[in-house]
């Protein structure tokens, strides 16, 4: 019986003791973790440009128009909110057109940011077709899609025959001056 006792004893004397220190025992440490990240810019870029089909026009013996479906190029800006603008240019590869005159009618713009219109006609000279520039520019939306009616105008003077050119796009990261 004694060693019952003395068992019991030790046996509680050892869970008290544990529970008198499991209650004294607290943390007075912290610590604290610096977290960060990097946002780099993203591109500046032209994700689509339509081709332009003015169709078969038939020699009349006067001046022609030709107007060929709305064309549509897409520019995709991702450069972050530090960027105020850029500035759309194009211009005709080569004369294949030589003696014609291309434009553009009913010219639109998708977002809400300020673009300026610039040159409706394009030749073999660069010509400034867009310019957005605004500071709240990297609060609107990333996307912007110009749209237009391409317009060729033949004079009379043109010898039957196919002509085709190629239209180069210039993108700037930076607006030019209004």
């Amino acid at each position: 019986m004694k060693k019952i006792s003395t068992l019991v004893l030790t046996l509680g004397i050892s869970t008290i003791g544990g529970l008198v220190l499991a209650q004294t025992a607290h943390a007075d440490d912290s610590a604290t973790t610096n977290a960060q990240v990097a946002v780099t810019a993203g591109d500046l870029k032209i994700i689509s440009v339509g081709d332009i089909d003015f169709g078969s026009q038939k020699i009349s013996g006067g001046d022609l128009t030709a107007k060929a479906s709305t064309t549509k190029v897409s520019i995709e800006d991702l450069r972050g909110s530090s960027d105020v603008g850029w500035t759309l240019k194009a211009r005709l590869n080569d004369n294949s057109f030589d003696g014609m005159t291309f434009s553009m009618e009913e010219t639109q713009i998708s977002n809400g940011y300020s673009v300026d219109f610039g040159s409706n006609e394009i030749n073999s000279q660069d010509q400034t077709i867009l310019i957005a520039a605004d500071e709240t520019i990297g609060l609107t939306e990333f996307d912007t899609e110009f749209s237009f009616i391409p317009v060729l105008n033949i004079p009379a003077k043109t010898k039957a025959n196919t002509y085709s050119t190629t239209i180069v796009w210039n993108l700037a990261s930076t607006p030019e001056s209004r």
